[in-house]
């Protein structure tokens, strides 16, 4: 072989080994991005669920016996936004749950609706036991989101 063939070979493999310690190196540098995207998601899906804890504090908090048709719908309609974005924050994660807490704050809003002010005080029972109801599927639903932030 001659000299230039030498050389062109030389430079071959100078290129060869400088594309293969690009390519891993960017393998590296992709593999810490999508760890750090990972850990991003987390974070957020556990500030979501927060928020639905917080949002889910504030329902408990109505009283059964006072509670008036616009404290309830305002509470609710926080609750399900915090639900909505927590299951989109967890990729669709736990729609079962989220379904059912649906369920429940549709038929809790219904009751509370169809009475009205003026049979609010009659409906109180049935008020008291679909609040109940939203309480356990809104917490139902953060145990099932907060699972990764428990753990890690």
């Amino acid at each position: 072989m001659t000299a230039r063939g030498h050389a062109v070979l030389a430079r071959t493999r100078r290129v060869r080994c400088g594309a293969t310690l690009v390519g891993l190196g960017l393998g590296l540098v992709l593999a810490g991005c999508a760890s750090q995207a990972e850990q991003a998601r987390a974070t957020d899906v556990c500030a979501q669920v927060e928020g639905l804890r917080d949002a889910a504090q504030a329902v408990r908090d109505l009283d059964p016996a006072t509670v008036t048709a616009d404290e309830a719908r305002a509470a609710l309609e926080a609750l399900q936004a915090e639900a909505a974005q927590a299951v989109a924050a967890a990729d669709g994660t736990a729609r079962r749950d989220a379904a059912t807490l649906r369920e429940a704050v549709a038929d809790l809003r219904a009751t509370v609706v169809a009475a009205g002010p003026d049979a609010l005080t009659t409906a109180r029972p049935l008020v008291e036991d679909q609040l109940g109801a939203v309480l356990v599927a809104a917490e139902t639903l953060r145990q099932d989101l907060a699972a990764p932030c428990e753990a890690g």
